[in-house]
């Protein structure tokens, strides 16, 4: 066995370390079902496996038929990559989750080349290659053609996220410059990734230009994961180190309280946790370390109200900030309460009225009025 120490299975075998911890730093959010995580979670576990195969094969020497056989998933498994960069995208924005249907679509082409090439390696006579050179052109321009489609989806949803308010512009990854940071970032690798691909379609391919190129992209992957995984750690507590926790039965002083509920306003503010959908206290909590009954103490009794009060009171305003914004006056109401964290138009009206004494259409008339007034 011989193991060759070149700068590409160095970056390869720092990418797959780094991978790994970052699978395993979502794991308590995967149980938790934290939906925003799972396209992050799936982008970076079919890069992991990509990752190891090159390291695996940079390792071991494994006989032809054996080696071509698992280029098949391989192969298959780069179409699913330009789904879950839109799919992450479309997460952080708070988007819905996809459908059955719709998910089926999205990792069709991934699905055929699977059987596809399978199909070709079982019935081949002889042992030849995957591809002809004119089918493994094919493959990657079509690839990266996809790649293309997706990512400027992938902006697209950002950029109307971004315009809407749906997403805080807050530098972490939860946020519009964070995320928009990592696409940029995974762009980057997909780039030197198809260079050295379209590299190698050349009639004498030039071997250091492609190893530098795949170098690079090997490095931009690196960069990727490792600003994935510190956004990972930060925003998972089990992964963090901890202040003491004040026992059960010791109440928290008023002036305690008010601190607590000093954090939660300002953290509300920064970074608009509420924009979530989802948003539970025990996330909420989770988020600025904080246990969850202390949470909901400060909240009931400096702020005045419950979790779901206090939430709904932020979203509401953010309602009122859109609907009296002339830029924004083409957004229907409809668009309105999902971009400020409702799922529920009965639950909106319900707060929105308990709040202003008016209704959504009522309040943006006389808002956009009194601006056009003055």
């Amino acid at each position: 066995m011989l193991f060759s120490l070149s700068l590409s299975s160095l970056l390869s075998a720092s990418t797959l370390t780094l991978l790994v911890l970052f699978i395993i730093a979502l794991m308590p959010g995967a149980r938790r079902r934290q939906a925003r995580n799972t396209a992050l979670f799936g982008l970076l576990l079919v890069n992991g496996f990509l990752v190891g195969r090159l390291v695996a094969s940079s390792i071991w020497s494994l006989p032809a038929p054996v080696d071509r056989l698992l280029a098949i998933p391989f192969l298959s498994a780069f179409y699913l990559i330009p789904p879950l960069v839109y799919r992450f995208a479309a997460d952080r924005t708070g988007m819905p989750g996809a459908g059955a249907r719709s998910i089926a679509l999205h990792v069709l082409p991934a699905m055929l080349w699977l059987v596809g090439l399978t199909i070709r390696y079982f019935m081949r006579v002889e042992p030849t290659p995957l591809f002809s050179m004119n089918g493994y052109r094919a493959y990657v321009i079509l690839l990266h053609l996809f790649f293309t489609g997706y990512y400027v989806a992938a902006w697209r949803v950002l950029a109307h996220a971004g315009a809407t308010g749906r997403l805080a512009p807050t530098p972490t990854a939860g946020g519009r410059f964070g995320t928009g940071l990592l696409l940029v970032v995974f762009g980057i690798h997909w780039s030197f990734s198809a260079t050295a691909g379209l590299l190698a379609l050349l009639p004498d391919p030039p071997e250091s230009a492609i190893v530098f190129a795949e170098s690079l992209s090997l490095a931009s992957l690196l960069g990727f994961t490792a600003t994935a995984l510190v956004d990972a750690l930060r925003r998972h507590p089990e992964f963090a180190a901890r202040r003491p926790v004040r026992p059960a039965d010791q109440l928290p002083t008023p002036e305690e309280l008010r601190g607590l509920a000093d954090r939660i306003e300002r953290f509300m503010r920064e970074h608009k946790p509420y924009l979530n959908p989802e948003l539970t206290l025990d996330e909420l909590s989770r988020a600025l370390d904080i246990p969850a009954r202390l949470t909901s103490q400060a909240l009931n009794t400096v702020l005045g109200g419950s979790f779901f009060d206090v939430v709904n009171a932020y979203r509401v305003g953010e309602a009122q900030a859109m609907l009296g914004d002339p830029a924004r006056r083409e957004l229907t109401v409809l668009e309105v309460l999902y971009a400020a964290g409702f799922n529920s138009k009965s639950a909106f009206h319900r707060a929105f009225q308990k709040q202003t004494g008016m209704t959504p259409t009522a309040y943006r008339s006389r808002a956009l009025d009194h601006t056009e007034r003055s």
